[in-house]
């Protein structure tokens, strides 16, 4: 999951007008905004969204964005949760209405009146916004055949559900051999819990084009673990993780420990998750299962 944020500290209505019209700066109702805060998250890179909890008194709004993730419902909730997050850490969190969306990328989530979008038509900004991103993407690809814009249309997709979609870009690839593309297919099979023998072969043969690549060692860990063989599927996950301990192998490991019946090894795995990630929605995810332990399976996130 590929998550960042930003933070700004707007009034709700000048924050909409300075990025819609692309002001350097302006003033409304005395209060100032500066260049760097209305560039900051025109700047930000796709999928994206900013919301913003405004205040009972007179005064500026609290503003929060999130970009950078596979998703728009996924930025969308980011921003809200980032936002409720500032919010509550106020001395008056009662005095601040709940954080509710401003802009979804570069376009805004409330009405011209300045009222919330209703949920069908947010819905259909948020496909908007899916579907231009996608065009694009696919656009970019006719003319440059690059790994980036392969990368990113096929993880769009995956993330979006469109499987078929998304798998179609690797398989050429992966069948010619490219490691990138073989592990990408073997993780998408392992989290369908399908094709399972393919999946492994080609974890494996990532495995020995770059045997110190750490996702190719956690790919091949949760292959394992959907052919049952949790023993080895965790061994190959703690050799992820020596390999590079981050958060998401992290978060790997400790559901495979847990599956394995090491629940106190599992939580301290998550914790070490939850302090590695500035992403909010992977913290609060993994914060629950410490709280309560692994409901179901293990994620494939």
């Amino acid at each position: 999951m590929r998550s960042r944020r930003g933070v700004m500290r707007l009034p709700i209505r000048l924050a909409v007008a300075a990025f819609a019209l692309g002001l350097g700066s302006a003033a409304a109702d005395g209060i100032q905004v500066s260049e760097e805060d209305a560039i900051a998250y025109a700047a930000a890179p796709h999928f994206k969204a900013l919301a913003a909890s405004a205040p009972s008194a007179p005064g500026p709004a609290l503003v929060r964005f999130s970009f950078n993730y596979d998703t728009p419902e996924t930025a969308l909730r980011a921003a809200l949760a980032y936002c409720e997050e500032a919010r509550r850490k106020t001395d008056d969190p009662d005095q601040r209405s709940s954080c509710r969306p401003v802009r979804i990328g570069p376009y805004p989530a409330e009405d011209d009146k300045g009222n919330d979008l209703p949920a069908d038509r947010l819905q259909d900004l948020l496909d908007r916004y899916l579907e231009e991103s996608i065009a694009a993407l696919r656009k970019r690809l006719e003319l440059s055949n690059d790994r980036a814009t392969r990368t990113s249309l096929e993880t769009i997709l995956h993330k979006s559900g469109r499987l078929a979609e998304s798998e179609a870009l690797l398989t050429d690839l992966a069948a010619s051999g490219e490691s990138l593309a073989r592990n990408a297919l073997a993780y998408h099979w392992a989290e369908r819990n399908t094709n399972l023998g393919e999946a492994l072969a080609y974890a494996e043969s990532a495995i020995a084009s770059d045997p110190e690549t750490a996702s190719f060692r956690d790919t091949r860990a949760l292959v394992l673990y959907r052919l049952g063989r949790i023993d080895e599927a965790t061994a190959e996950s703690e050799r992820a993780v020596a390999l590079d301990p981050h958060p998401i192998i992290l978060d790997h490991y400790g559901d495979l420990l847990w599956v394995r019946g090491q629940c106190a090894d599992a939580a301290r795995a998550w914790q070490r998750a939850v302090t590695g990630s500035q992403d909010i929605l992977f913290r609060q995810r993994v914060e629950k299962k410490i709280a309560t332990g692994l409901a179901g399976p293990p994620a494939f996130d």
